[in-house]
């Protein structure tokens, strides 16, 4: 089994049906190497502001996707969570940004 180098982490917990599936996608897609969670922005505000990008003053208004490569820091996604093929090709276009 592979582990890539990173995490997928949102700012709340995904209940919508169709970001669920984009993220069942994901973990088929990389043949469940790629490890995903969720971080309450509220829990630690600075460390996920440093870690992931995310604002804790907009975490209730807005979903934010963080893609954390430890120490080359996090990518921010902006696209729906619900989109599937636009946030697969942010994680592979990332994951090879990072190993070059």
């Amino acid at each position: 089994m592979k582990i890539f180098p990173a995490v997928l982490v949102v700012n709340k917990p995904v209940d919508d049906p169709a970001e669920l599936d984009t993220l069942c996608t994901l973990f088929e897609t990389f043949e469940h190497a790629l490890q995903i969670g969720w971080m309450d922005p509220y829990d630690a505000p600075e460390e996920t502001k440093k870690w992931f990008g995310f604002n804790w003053k907009t975490a209730e208004k807005k979903t934010e996707v963080s893609l954390f490569v430890g120490k080359k820091g996090h990518k921010t996604y902006e696209g729906r969570l619900s989109d599937a093929d636009a946030i697969t090709n942010f994680v592979v276009e990332s994951l090879t940004a990072v190993g070059r």
